[in-house]
């Protein structure tokens, strides 16, 4: 397969990929420490689990912020500016679970 990423048709399988990238295996995902500060923290299980009583917000809304996250964004409470969001669609790391499923702005894309 290369380096192309592995095809994810549901969203749930891509958070839960990039929860055992993360913390390098089952046993780390389930005991995550992570429950106030990671944006997927309540999808790593591949089901929902809302034992941290945070707030819901949708898987692709999860991504979305984690994607943001990953790119240098404050947290969501923050503004994000445009080049966050350039950057979220031109990353560079085909790799990552979440990649296809990151939110891609075609405008910005075309005008690189």
């Amino acid at each position: 397969m290369g380096d192309s990423p592995r095809p994810y048709p549901l969203l749930s399988d891509a958070i839960r990929d990039r929860c055992l990238d993360c913390s390098q295996g089952a046993p780390g995902v389930r005991t995550c420490p992570h429950a106030r500060d990671c944006d997927l923290w309540r999808y790593r299980m591949g089901k929902e689990d809302d034992s941290a009583q945070l707030p819901r917000v949708p898987r692709s809304k999860a991504i979305r912020d984690y994607c943001r996250w990953c790119m240098g964004a404050e947290p969501a409470s923050q503004k994000v500016t445009g080049e966050i969001k350039r950057l979220v669609s031109e990353c560079p790391d085909p790799t990552c679970p979440l990649w296809r499923n990151r939110p891609v702005n075609p405008i910005l894309l075309s005008q690189s």
